[in-house]
């Protein structure tokens, strides 16, 4: 069987999208947090985070004016009021959600790490595949703001 030119460009191609549908099917490494940390934001511009050094990137945390079981119990019935939303993992200081985009259907990361200490929630929303969000992610968390602060 002889392949053409074209039929390798159509297989590369074909390839590389079941790649990047698999990569926004899997919860990537990027995701999670150890002692109050979350793991850092990739180099691309798609995401925020209120515990990045990176300017462009970082948004400030939430006020946290309640117990740590009152807030997680106000933001998981704020995120789940959303369309296209779903909590992933809940532990007692931290929530993951993801946030399924109308049309392509992409996936974005939102992470939430309540520090009792400093009376903050810390946030995260990072898109798991392509390079720019086009704002997406900051938007977001100005409305999740708006919305708690509410």
């Amino acid at each position: 069987m002889k392949i053409t030119k074209f039929k390798l460009l159509v297989l590369i191609i074909a390839g590389l999208f079941l790649f990047q549908v698999y990569k926004n099917l899997s919860i990537p490494n990027t995701v999670g947090v150890e002692a109050g940390d979350f793991k850092p934001l990739k180099e691309s511009p798609n995401g925020v985070s209120s515990q990045t050094s990176n300017i462009e990137k970082k948004v400030s945390p939430l006020e946290m004016n309640a117990s740590v079981p009152v807030a997680i119990e106000s933001i998981k019935r704020q995120i789940l009021s959303y369309d296209n939303t779903k909590l992933i993992k809940e532990s007692d200081n931290y929530l993951h959600f993801v946030f399924t985009t109308k049309g392509f259907h992409f996936k974005d990361d939102v992470e939430f790490y309540f520090d009792s200490k400093n009376n903050i929630i810390d946030f995260k929303s990072q898109s798991r595949i392509g390079y720019s969000d086009m704002g997406v992610n900051k938007e977001r968390y100005e409305m999740i703001k708006s919305d708690f602060e509410e």
